[in-house]
């Protein structure tokens, strides 16, 4: 990906850990090598122009290879999603110029309606990074965002299919930024540009990256960076919510691909192995990733070598006790195991009565010691252990 860091410089007295207020455009990566490097030259230098609403052609700077021009621009766009009125690009020989969204009925560039869409995105963006100050840990800050963003956003499966995304007088409705953020109803792009804006924004390293082309599309999710560990991230597959379906899932989160490695990411359907693969045109270099410290179910002790009753009983035990309701979504007790065969034994284990009662009854009596009040989500009826092709499986609820 064309950069996979924050640009942002936070002040030492700054106590929101926040950049939505910072223009990241105006600290462009390596100015210094622009006079040497021609890519990086009209990288930056789509940038600015993107950021002025620069409607003419301009030069190529020697980028003479048209694949590096589709690469600078897409890397350009993946790297600042909030260039939402970007629609794509058209060159002759050595020059180049945008073509856009948000234009009047004359199909002329309405600054007005851009600027308005900006404000208005950095004011709805607060919601997702409330709270989070330069003290808060990094894996905390990401995991309430991911929170957040799925209980808040829809999967717009309507919108994918009436096309509303056709309509250049306005932002991408299915997939822009200012959609996701202001709207909340977008499809994969949305989220992941979401995700990239919101952890950038509190100083985390994240980039946008689109998988490889399959039959129906491609896809989009995140790399991202907490301290020295890389790891991928799909929110858009973490929500099971979709305008087609109304109600149903709208206030479920899953965590099957919340900061796991390539292996993980790709431990899914076979079909479905493509869309979680990274585009090799445009990120030839990108790395596997194979750490799991943050991986969410590791990271929470639930992942399971073997069906280890007090492990198990623990699990129930801290996320009833962690449980926050306003923010965590419909209450579950989630696991990923050693592989998918492990999961079908354990999910079969707990499945019978005698074993759930009684696992049920040692994590009540854990949580009346530590939080009593929270005794109540344990009580609630049993409806039942979805599981997944991941290698993981959620305790449900009613």
């Amino acid at each position: 990906m064309g950069k996979i860091k924050s640009n942002f410089r936070k002040k030492d007295n700054e106590s929101d850990a926040s950049l939505i207020e910072k223009e990241r455009y105006e600290i462009l990566p390596k100015e210094e090598d622009e006079d040497t490097n021609p890519k990086i030259k009209l990288y930056n230098e789509m940038v600015r122009r993107a950021m002025t609403y620069e409607t003419e052609f301009f030069p190529r700077y020697g980028v003479n290879n048209d694949d590096d021009l589709e690469r600078i621009f897409n890397y350009v766009l993946n790297d600042y999603p909030e260039i939402f009125w970007i629609n794509g690009y058209s060159w002759t020989g050595d020059q180049v110029k945008f073509s856009y969204r948000c234009v009047d009925e004359n199909g002329v560039l309405d600054v007005k309606q851009i600027e308005r869409k900006r404000q208005e995105l950095k004011k709805h963006a607060k919601f997702f990074t409330r709270g989070i100050t330069k003290r808060t840990k990094p894996y905390d800050a990401l995991i309430t965002i991911y929170r957040r963003l799925i209980l808040t956003l829809d999967y717009d499966g309507k919108g994918l299919a009436s096309h509303v995304d056709s309509d250049t007088t306005k932002d991408d409705r299915l997939r822009s930024l200012y959609s996701a953020i202001v709207e909340h109803k977008v499809v994969c792009a949305g989220y992941a540009a979401a995700m990239q804006y919101l952890l950038q924004s509190v100083g985390i390293s994240c980039g946008y990256v689109s998988s490889n082309r399959v039959a129906g599309g491609g896809h989009a999710f995140n790399a991202l960076k907490i301290g020295k560990y890389c790891y991928y991230l799909d929110a858009t597959w973490g929500d099971r919510s979709n305008t087609n379906t109304g109600e149903t899932g709208k206030n479920d989160i899953r965590y099957d691909f919340c900061c796991v490695p390539l292996k993980e990411f790709q431990l899914t359907d076979q079909s479905q192995v493509p869309y979680h693969t990274p585009n090799e045109k445009f990120y030839p270099d990108l790395e596997e990733f194979t750490s799991t410290n943050h991986e969410y179910f590791r990271f929470r002790k639930a992942y399971l070598l073997r069906y280890d009753e007090e492990q198990i009983v623990n699990v129930f035990a801290q996320t009833a006790i962690n449980y926050d309701p306003k923010e965590m979504g419909s209450f579950t007790v989630g696991f990923r195991c050693y592989n998918q065969e492990l999961a079908k034994y354990i999910v079969s284990q707990i499945c019978i009565d005698t074993n759930y009662y009684r696992i049920i009854k040692k994590a009540k009596e854990i949580v009346r010691k530590k939080k009593r009040s929270a005794v109540k989500y344990l009580e609630k009826d049993f409806a039942g252990i979805e599981p997944s092709t991941s290698a993981t499986f959620y305790v449900c609820f009613k």
